[in-house]
């Protein structure tokens, strides 16, 4: 089967751009769909629409501009590039490195909470404290230092695997983390929860403990 990119890679980048066009390109389709109309004075342009108000930051006809004219206007959309650009990014990540992603972000997020509410574990006080939470950053830049030195010692032997097998402990780890902060508001995540107790080997009293 032969695809087309229509007007480019327009679901990601600004239609009928050149940056669509050389993105498309990448993905290796057959070829690529665009429009063209005429310019004022009788050049040639590439733009779907009879007007230019859809998709660049100005109004009118394309046939009441001149080439010059409508090489000042801007077509594109920086909201939309920046999500498309950050889709590209995330799409392009492998399944568990977006894993890790997720469980890091989760546990930031619900580490925060415990803390605003007084009830973190991570410090004395159990608010909020700058240090902790740099630590915290650091911890999780850490793992990514190390998820890039694995790379580069499995592409080196050969082991595609080691990579692997290191962002699946992080996982685990960061798992272990999220699920004592969901546990501290009384959210209780059965099967998770139980292997938490298994893990580091407590019951029904280490959890209660965790929530207090």
């Amino acid at each position: 089967m032969k695809v087309y990119a229509h007007r480019g890679y327009s679901g990601r980048y600004p239609e009928n751009t050149m940056l669509a066009f050389k993105e498309a390109k990448k993905t290796g389709c057959y070829g690529i769909e665009l429009d063209v109309q005429l310019t004022k004075d009788g050049e040639v342009v590439i733009i779907h629409d009879e007007r230019v108000d859809r998709t660049t930051d100005g109004t009118g006809w394309v046939r009441d501009f001149t080439l010059e004219e409508l090489k000042k206007l801007n077509a594109v959309n920086w909201i939309g590039a920046l999500i498309g650009a950050a889709l590209a990014w995330w799409t392009g990540l492998p399944p568990l490195a977006q894993a890790l992603l997720i469980v890091q972000g989760a546990d930031i997020l619900t580490g925060l909470l415990c803390a605003v509410t007084g009830k973190s574990r991570k410090t004395e006080s159990g608010k909020v404290s700058s240090g902790a939470l740099l630590m915290g950053v650091m911890k999780k830049g850490l793992e990514w230092l190390v998820v890039g030195v694995c790379v580069s010692v499995g592409s080196g032997l050969g082991v595609a695997s080691v990579c692997g097998a290191a962002m699946t402990y992080m996982i685990a780890t960061e798992l272990v983390s999220l699920i004592e902060n969901l546990e501290i508001f009384g959210l209780n995540v059965p099967l998770l929860g139980k292997l938490l107790d298994v893990a580091q080997g407590d019951g029904e009293e280490g959890r209660a403990q965790r929530r207090q």
